[in-house]
């Protein structure tokens, strides 16, 4: 994952705004969402691990991002 080239990082008000909107969308708990990202990456949306190869808001691997159904789109 080349993160330079696809992560613009972010303030963390419009971060908390992002996952509120995604919450909402997919009906899921806001805090909860905040928790996790909050303990990940510490609301950092280019957050990058490379000792364990995850990335992203939620420190996704690469593998597992593959499975979702946004597999298609950066998972920055």
């Amino acid at each position: 994952v080349e993160v330079e080239a696809k992560c613009r990082p972010e303030k963390s008000a419009k971060v908390r705004r992002y996952i509120r909107a995604a919450a909402r969308r997919y009906k899921q708990p806001y805090k909860k969402l905040l928790c996790v990202a909050e303990c990940e990456s510490s609301l950092d949306n280019c957050a990058v691990n490379r000792a364990g190869k995850t990335y992203g808001l939620f420190q996704y691997l690469d593998s597992t991002w593959k499975t979702t159904p946004f597999r298609r789109k950066s998972v920055f």
